[in-house]
């Protein structure tokens, strides 16, 4: 298409200053090319075209490789101009077919973008799905897979990859989260620079031990964590998630000295001094349940003033933990006065808050504490009592969310130590 000249540099629209300055919070652009980007400018409006059109090329390559289809748009453009300004129509024929590629990029990604919105408004943060909502989740992934599909985009495969596993841990479907992981980890052929290689190997690590952690195959995904631990990266965002999904796998294999050493690392890493209150308090809280399995100096009082300084997003299954925790410690500690205290606090807090249907296994878990007090240091009454409670435990199936030490676990642990108290009373 030949336009006059005139027309063609009215069609031109330059990025705003709020544009780049998107752009570069985004990370689509670096330090380097945001200068490019301005100093072209600068010299395209002194007239120094020439120097300009060398600082275009250099930048629109740059911005390829970032995959910011917008701003590659605008380079092209810009030299497309250039090229029909100089009488080079071949050049400009090549230029304006750029242009019109990554205007279609751009709408792909956008079109992605808008379905990854809309899926992520539709599940919750507890990952909880809107039963009536449920197809038409079905229909948008479908949407975004077809995309995925159709293009090589790093951008869009990461959104499809983002918003499947979400909408998988929201249904329960464990089997396609496997499959999603082997997807992501194809893009590593596909990326361009190390950090991205990094990012989407780290993911893929991170949904299937998810998908292992989910389905109990607990010996794969321990040697999925081994595997990615030659490789890690604790710089990048998922690292902690997968190292929280590690040290969960070993607790629920009851690998205790494994778990220790997976939060020793984690605790030594610079990267971690850095991270948000809620994950250091989360790290803390499985800390507490490791020392009761392990020789540690932490003790049950410790626990009583990390309460006061919770500030995890979910509140409610924080200080259920607290509870738990300080409780088990003291009965670990053979301080039968503050355990009775402290589990008759617990059944006031579970019957006043833990009303969601993915509290039932804490709800039965607390009963059986509670028969531990009625049956007053009758171990075998005690044993008689729970065990009701216990069935109905295993009937229900184990949020991997709610528990960092499998309750059908803890309750084996909670008789033992009983059992030395109703000892150590009767001596007495």
């Amino acid at each position: 298409m030949n336009l006059p000249l005139q027309q063609r540099s009215a069609e031109i629209k330059i990025p705003s200053s709020q544009d780049i300055w998107r752009y570069k919070e985004e990370g689509l652009i670096d330090f380097s090319l945001y200068q490019e980007i301005a100093q072209a400018s600068l010299l395209d409006l002194a007239g120094d075209q020439k120097t300009a059109k060398r600082l275009y090329r250099r930048a629109l390559k740059k911005a390829e490789k970032k995959e910011a289809f917008q701003l590659v748009s605008f380079f092209a453009d810009k030299l497309g101009y250039y090229a029909l300004k100089e009488g080079n129509k071949v050049r400009y024929t090549a230029y304006r077919q750029q242009k019109i590629h990554y205007d279609h990029l751009q709408d792909q990604y956008g079109k992605a973008f808008d379905l990854h919105r809309e899926v992520q408004f539709l599940i919750n943060a507890d990952y909880t799905p809107i039963i009536a909502e449920r197809q038409h989740i079905e229909s948008v992934l479908k949407r975004i897979k077809a995309l995925f599909g159709q293009t090589n985009i790093i951008k869009i495969h990461h959104l499809y990859s983002k918003v499947a596993s979400q909408y998988c841990l929201a249904v329960g479907d464990y089997k396609y989260l496997t499959t999603v992981a082997l997807a992501t980890n194809r893009m590593l052929s596909l990326t361009a620079t190390p950090n991205d290689r990094a990012y989407f190997c780290q993911h893929s690590f991170y949904l299937q031990t998810t998908a292992c952690l989910y389905q109990r195959q607990v010996e794969k995904g321990l040697s999925l964590c081994k595997k990615y631990m030659k490789t890690y990266r604790s710089r990048q965002e998922n690292h902690f998630a997968l190292m929280h999904n590690y040290f969960l796998l070993a607790m629920y294999g009851k690998n205790y000295l494994l778990a220790r050493t997976v939060s020793d690392k984690v605790a030594h890493q610079k990267a971690f001094i850095y991270t948000s209150a809620p994950l250091k308090e989360r790290w803390w809280l499985c800390n507490a349940y490791l020392a009761l399995y392990t020789k540690t100096s932490l003790r049950a009082r410790e626990v009583q003033q990390q309460a006061s300084v919770a500030s995890i997003k979910d509140e409610q299954t924080y200080q259920v933990h607290l509870l738990i925790v300080t409780s088990l410690l003291f009965l670990k500690e053979q301080n039968w006065e503050k355990a009775t205290f402290y589990i008759n606090k617990l059944v006031k807090y579970a019957h006043r808050k833990l009303k969601e249907v993915y509290h039932q296994r804490t709800k039965h878990f607390i009963t059986i504490l509670d028969t531990l007090i009625k049956a007053d240091f009758n171990y075998e009454q005690a044993a008689q009592s729970s065990q009701e409670s216990i069935k109905q435990l295993k009937t229900v199936p184990m949020q991997i969310l709610q528990e960092i030490v499998p309750y059908d676990h803890l309750v084996e642990k909670v008789f033992e130590w009983y059992e030395k108290i109703c000892r150590y009373s009767e001596e007495d």
